[in-house]
């Protein structure tokens, strides 16, 4: 009888957490490494630094260049990426199990010797520039940037996450540096790992690779609190465009706080139901979504909808409308078997 599979925790000397899961149904392996931080360690006036430091870590490493990194991933048939989000940067590799240490030797490159020379700098910067220009003319994109700007006030989540041309065209190498210095330490990052490996094993190995470097402390993150707004703030923009893409926002809460559990599954009750209604029901919608992402602050709790011009007031308000008896109803036995 093969041994159960385990599931390892361990927190190294300086401060670098390991959690392994061993699962053999397929000789395959998925490392992420979460980077804390995101968007509350950019500072005022930066927001886009921590996009543009996660797309600089693979553009160029101590020793690999970026071409050389791109063809070793092609070569050896392994996924590879590192990109930033709202709360963390996330670097991953997925591959079969036995090009882990292909991987786990990129993945050092990239965290630890990045080289973010001048020239790759521009570059990405000049990408990122081009990825939000190209917001204009993504509706759904579009529309979440604005209802961010409209929820919060405080926090840095009223931009997206990969900056707004005004922030992005100022930030320079040293702003690059310096985030990635206050955050890549040890003590803030998580390595997780599940797949075709042995615990034991793979953590001693992290150990002897990463186990090594200086400890140091972590960055403070400090999260702030947006006053949820007591009116409503409409905002219309008109595009020449066939559908009409709008979404409904609300101010909600952290992943720490009681009460984002209980919201979690009133998001999903609530996707149900109005998907069925408005995709299938009423077909008055190509797209329906009831949206609650997990936060370290605030999150946000919203409905996004695609309809035609005829169908967008009866679709607005009739969201609300739900939402309201939502709120007003108790909840089935059947609601919550889901």
């Amino acid at each position: 009888t093969p041994p159960e599979p385990q599931t390892l925790h361990a927190v190294l000397d300086n401060g670098l957490t390991v959690i392994v899961r061993e699962d053999y149904a397929s000789p395959t392996v998925c490392m992420t490494i979460f980077v804390r931080g995101g968007q509350w360690l950019e500072g005022e006036g930066k927001a886009g630094v921590a996009y543009l430091t996660a797309d600089m870590l693979g553009r160029g490493t101590r020793d690999y260049s970026r071409e050389q990194l791109l063809a070793i991933k092609e070569k050896l048939g392994i996924n590879l990426w590192a990109t930033a989000y709202e709360d963390y940067i996330q670097l991953e590799f997925n591959g079969l199990s036995k090009r882990l240490d292909d991987g786990l030797d990129i993945l050092d490159q990239m965290l630890f010797y990045p080289t973010f020379s001048e020239e790759n700098f521009k570059a990405a910067k000049a990408d990122q520039l081009q990825a939000i220009e190209a917001v204009e003319d993504q509706p759904w994109e579009y529309t979440h940037r604005e209802a961010l700007a409209d929820l919060y006030e405080r926090s840095p989540y009223r931009n997206l996450v990969i900056g707004e041309a005004e922030s992005v065209s100022k930030l320079s190498r040293k702003d690059v540096i310096h985030y990635y210095n206050e955050a890549f330490v040890p003590a803030n990052m998580i390595v997780v790992a599940v797949g075709d490996v042995k615990a034991s094993q793979l953590i001693k190995q992290v150990e002897a690779l990463w186990g090594i470097k200086p400890k140091k402390k972590a960055p403070e993150i400090k999260l702030v609190q947006d006053e949820p707004s007591r009116t409503v703030s409409a905002r219309h923009v008109f595009k020449q465009k066939d559908q009409n893409t709008f979404n409904i926002s609300f101010l909600a809460v952290g992943v720490k706080d009681p009460d984002f559990l209980p919201m979690v599954l009133a998001k999903r009750i609530l996707n149900t139901r109005l998907f069925f209604k408005y995709i299938y029901d009423k077909g008055m919608a190509y797209r329906m979504w009831t949206r609650l992402h997990p936060r370290m602050g605030q999150a946000r709790f919203y409905f996004e909808m695609g309809v035609s011009d005829e169908n967008f007031p009866v679709a607005t308000k009739g969201i609300l409308a739900d939402l309201d008896t939502f709120l007003k109803n108790s909840t089935s036995e059947e609601d919550l078997d889901i």
